[in-house]
């Protein structure tokens, strides 16, 4: 992390006067070769020092679809660059970023999203993503995945990607730790018909989970997403959306809601598609999407809860009645 030190308090509307520092991690000048192309570029943090991210400023072309970033105990590769994700069959133009890796080599933990001209994010007062030292959490990799228009690339000017994320972060000690929860779904949305996705889990694990911000995805069918979390048989709103907005990190709906184990936390993604074929779930742009990020803190000395993810087979094999959930809202498919 940059050694620089600066007080971004006022600039950010912080609410409490804490030393924060900036550090870019941005892709070290490349040009996709090819759309779908999904590249991955690492950063190590500091093995001694625990510091916390508190917020990020995301820094995109117009040859980005979206970007992720995530934490792991070790990378994917040992490469500066290299391909990660998508049909693994892109290049990236660099000699060094021939090799196809995932992005960790384990326990990947997603820290933040972006697509669509989402804005940047701050966290709230006392939250923080723990990284570095003694953590889990021990590199950072950015994940770009980069749209059709990768052409603009491919001329003699040399022209390069610089896409990234400016990272805020402290080495204050702060009394919450934040996590994200993946909702998303596999499955197919058939020829010429509006379709529902479907997702749910339970809660597991007995830390309590308070969640302050969402984010829906998908691609261009998608219509709304919304998410909410059933509680004693109530469904509870975290937030809906229309996905085809900026796909930023939005407040929940009710943040004095507190999730703990025997919730079930429920995802609707509502689809229409107009082609005669169906549009299967997948990572390439003429695939589908359906996410839904929930990120939440916990108190210390309680760490971030190890489920991180909840995944649905998708329409046609499943949906909220198979799981057997009754009372569904009736406006969970509306944005």
């Amino acid at each position: 992390m940059a050694s620089c030190l600066v007080v971004l308090t006022a600039l950010l509307g912080l609410t409490c006067a804490i030393k924060i520092d900036r550090t870019p991690l941005l892709m070290p000048g490349v040009a996709p070769q090819k759309a779908d192309t999904y590249m991955c570029y690492t950063m190590k943090l500091n093995s001694n020092m625990e510091q916390n991210l508190v917020g990020f400023l995301p820094n995109t072309s117009h040859v980005v679809h979206h970007m992720l970033l995530y934490g792991c105990p070790e990378p994917g590769s040992q490469e500066r660059v290299w391909n990660c994700g998508g049909d693994m069959s892109g290049t990236s133009g660099d000699d060094n970023a021939q090799e196809t890796s995932p992005v960790c080599q384990s326990d990947e933990k997603i820290l933040y999203a972006w697509a669509h001209n989402a804005p940047s994010l701050e966290l709230p007062e006392d939250v923080g993503f723990q990284v570095g030292g003694e953590t889990n959490i021990q590199y950072l990799v950015l994940q770009v995945h980069y749209n059709d228009q990768v052409k603009d690339y491919h001329n003699k000017d040399g022209k390069k990607d610089h896409s990234g994320i400016t990272l805020l972060h402290t080495m204050e000690e702060l009394p919450r730790q934040a996590g994200v929860i993946v909702m998303l779904a596999n499955g197919r949305i058939p020829a010429q018909r509006q379709e529902v996705v479907d997702i749910a889990c339970p809660i597991v694990e007995n830390t309590e989970i308070h969640p302050f911000a969402y984010r829906v995805h998908t691609h261009k069918l998608g219509k709304a997403v919304s998410g909410y979390v059933i509680q004693d048989g109530k469904w509870n709103l975290l937030g809906k959306r229309d996905p085809q907005t900026p796909q930023m990190f939005y407040p929940v709906a009710d943040d004095k809601l507190v999730l703990s184990a025997g919730d079930i936390i429920a995802a609707r993604c509502t689809m229409d598609n107009p082609h005669e074929h169906a549009v299967k779930m997948g990572s390439t742009m003429m695939d589908e999407m359906c996410n839904f990020y929930l990120m939440y803190w916990t108190e210390k000395p309680y760490a971030p809860v190890s489920q991180d993810s909840c995944v649905s087979l998708g329409p046609p094999y499943v949906y909220w009645d198979t799981f057997g959930l009754k009372d569904i809202p009736a406006d969970s498919s509306k944005p």
